[in-house]
This record gives structure tokens, sequence and C-alpha cells, in this order.
């Protein structure tokens, strides 16, 4: 009988993140944005949340990837300026001349009144030990030891917690059908689906709770928040993360048919939630996730149907419409019906 990583869709993180399959990330960026975010839907998103997001995700659920991607190190202090030089003359390496020194510092009108010499001079001294540190980071993303201190903090908080310590514990999953093995967790699994509106979307799983004796599969997500734990359901809002839950269960279910996990019950998605200032990991389970079509909450909540949003997204994608569907780009649109529309 296969494993669970068997089935799964055995690419690369990096093969991943290229694909333009639709996906959760989309879909949601999408339905925040609307019609103005279509021209940089596809620019990949970075900010010091998702980052940190990502690190304790990494030390959580693949430590052994961790020195891979990460390089632990404190940066000297320097002006915005200089790190914005430092920066570019990365690609200069050891090989880095006066010349190439002096282009960028007029690039950016680094003390243009001194004299070359001076301007050369008072760059390497100044940011030779953070070049170096380049140098030995290789590509791997530096992290300094306040941030990886914080992380740390949450993925103890999270291992040491008996309601969330068991999503991130290892069992022996030499043979999970052992009958003496009740439970097993595979991180970081990945899949892709043609799902009924006839869309291909792709997810990763940060985990998947095996319970080979009650045929169980409990689908998890791992979130780091700004907001304190017990704040939740206002990102839950805020990032659309009812796509996330909806569309995951979505793809588990169509990739599972026809396997040995068929008959498997997908629970509801459930949200491992921490926050690195609060420390109190809290589980928020959404079981509203095998619903189909919009969904309303309070009269006020509004959770539109990932196909909904796929279907819309695709039709601008595929048309390239100059604005959006109900708008006459010829002829007088009438403010009273917008008007009328807005909440």
């Amino acid at each position: 009988m296969k494993q669970l990583n068997e089935i799964a869709w055995n690419v690369t993180e990096e093969e991943y993140r290229k694909s333009q399959l639709f996906s959760y990330s989309l879909l949601a960026k999408y339905e925040r944005g609307g019609f103005n975010i279509l021209k940089s839907l596809q620019e990949r998103e970075e900010s010091p949340a998702l980052s940190f997001g990502s690190l304790v995700d990494c030390m959580l659920t693949d430590p052994e990837r961790f020195n891979k991607d990460y390089y632990v190190v404190d940066l000297p202090v320097l002006s915005d300026t200089l790190k914005t030089i430092a920066n570019e003359l990365k690609i200069y390496g050891p090989f880095c001349t006066d010349e190439n020194i002096l282009m960028v510092a007029d690039k950016y009108e680094y003390y243009k009144n001194w004299k070359p010499e001076t301007r050369v001079k008072s760059i390497r001294e100044k940011c030779v030990y953070y070049l170096e540190i380049f140098k030995l980071a290789t590509d791997r993303e530096i992290v300094d030891s306040q941030t990886y201190n914080r992380a740390s903090s949450c993925v103890q908080a999270i291992k040491t917690n008996p309601a969330t310590n068991i999503y991130f514990m290892s069992f022996n999953e030499l043979n999970p059908f052992d009958s003496r093995i009740k439970y097993t967790n595979y991180y970081q699994l990945k899949f892709k689906a043609t799902l009924d509106d006839g869309i291909t979307y792709k997810c990763m799983l940060d985990c998947l709770h095996i319970d080979w004796v009650d045929k169980t599969i409990q689908p998890i997500d791992l979130k780091t928040t700004g907001k304190s734990e017990w704040e939740f359901v206002e990102s839950f809002v805020k990032w659309s993360y009812q796509l996330q839950a909806r569309l995951y269960c979505r793809i588990l279910k169509a990739c599972l048919k026809g396997t040995e996990y068929e008959d498997f019950k997908i629970l509801p998605f459930k949200f491992v939630v921490v926050n690195d200032r609060t420390l109190t990991p809290l589980i928020w389970g959404y079981p509203d996730c095998d619903k189909f079509g919009n969904i309303e909450y309070n009269n006020d909540i509004i959770f539109r149907d990932p196909f909904e949003i796929a279907n819309e997204l695709s039709h601008y994608l595929k048309d390239s419409p100059k604005v959006p569907d109900g708008l006459l780009e010829q002829g007088t649109n009438n403010l009273v019906t917008y008007l009328n529309l807005r909440r």
C-alpha cells in the first residue's frame, strides 16, 4: 500500500512556486485586490511577517532544511544608503573594484562632494564585514539572532502545548499500516488536482495528521500572527483563510479518490495559531470547509466560494477586459446603481 507522500505531487518547493496553477494565495490576493491587482497578480509577495512565518514553518516541520535555507548572524549597523550600496555590490564578490564602488556610490549619491578615493575607502571600511557575511551566506536567507530567538520561542510554545504538540511530533512512519501505530504526521506535502469547475489547482499543506485507527485525515495549517492568538478571527476574515480551508479540502479529496485513502474521513480544516509575544498557541477549526456556494455569517460577512472566485479570475486573465464586468467602456455608467451596491 502506498504511503500518503507517494500519492502527493512530488516536486521541489522551487518547482511548486514556479508553477502557474491556481492556488489559495492567488485567489486570496485577487479577492483582496480585485480587478486593479490583475497586472501584478503573479508577483510574489514578500514581507517581514511572511518571512517570519516561513522561518517558523521550516524550524517546526522541516528542521533538517534549516541550515540549507537560512544563515543566522547579526549584521552590522549601517545606514539605509550603505545597506543598499552593499547589497548592490554583492554581485561583484571578491572582484569588486574601486570603479564598481564609485559607480554604485554615484547611483545613490553617496557623499558626492568627497574625493573618489575617500568615498571608496569609506564604503570598503564600513561594508567589508557586511559583504563578507553575504559571501558566507551564499544564497541562504540571512536571519538575525533576535528573529531566530523569536521563531524558536514560537516552536517551543507549540511543542510544549499538549493540544498542538501532537501535530508536530515524530511518529514511526516506517510502516504506518501497522496496527500498533496510531498516528503519522506528514509535512509540506504538495498536491494538484483538476476540480469540478474544470480548473487545475495546487496546494501545499503544512501538516496532514493521520489517525490509522479511526481512519481520519486532519489537515493543519500553521499561522504566525501579529495579533494575539485569541483574535485570529479578524485575520481569518481579512486574509480570506476560508478559501484556503475549503480549497485545500477539495483538492485533497480529489487526490485521494480511488486510492487506499478514499474511505478515510477528511476532518474539518484546522489552523494552529501562534504569536511570538503572547506565545499561547491556539487551535481554530473551520467546520464549514466542506460547504459549496457562498457562505454568509451574521448578515455581514460573506465568504465567496473558491470556484466562483477562480472562474471570475480565469475569465479576466483569459479575456483581458479593460474594465470590470458590469461597467460600460463606451456609454454612461449609473452611479446610483453602484451606490446602492455599496455595503
